[in-house]
């Protein structure tokens, strides 16, 4: 599901602004174009599969989240404007290249982000929650138990310690 969320995603951001660009789809070179938009989307989709990008990750911060997608974008991008350069694909425009890259960190991370914030409200609700007994109740498992109750997001129910101590 993921993959196709951004898969659409992405030929949403080429096809926009190459409108924006071009006035229309069958502009200037589209078919040049579109072999260099399904080429950048194809490295992209092996890129944020690298970057374990398609599932989710309870302990993966929002922001952390974020910083993959961008990493994942930065490298095929950068591939895809050193071929560009190689090939001299003189009829690429910098302006189409520049936006689709703003975009696609956009698109792509926010879409992670409501995903993200739609998960953490299901969570919070019981939504797949697990739960947990804490082995030991001395000081280390009161701070385990302090960590997991002020990381909701994690759905761990503590339901109790179990302890040898006899007080």
């Amino acid at each position: 599901l993921y993959a196709a969320i951004d898969f659409l995603l992405m030929i949403f951001v080429f096809s926009r602004v190459y409108i924006f660009r071009y006035g229309n789809l069958s502009g200037v070179d589209f078919g040049h174009y579109l072999i260099v938009f399904l080429s950048w989307a194809f490295l992209t989709m092996i890129s944020l599969g690298l970057k374990n990008l398609y599932s989710t990750d309870r302990m993966l911060t929002i922001s952390k989240e974020i910083l993959r997608v961008f990493n994942a974008l930065l490298y095929p991008a950068v591939a895809i404007a050193a071929s560009i350069f190689i090939f001299k694909l003189k009829f690429f425009s910098r302006f189409i290249f520049g936006l689709s890259f703003a975009l696609l960190v956009l698109f792509l991370a926010g879409w992670r982000i409501i995903k993200r914030i739609v998960v953490r409200h299901l969570i919070s609700k019981g939504y797949n929650n697990f739960n947990v007994l804490i082995i030991g109740a001395g000081k280390m498992g009161r701070a385990l138990f302090n960590t997991i109750a002020k990381h909701p997001f994690l759905g761990l129910n503590v339901k109790g310690f179990l302890d040898d101590f006899k007080e």
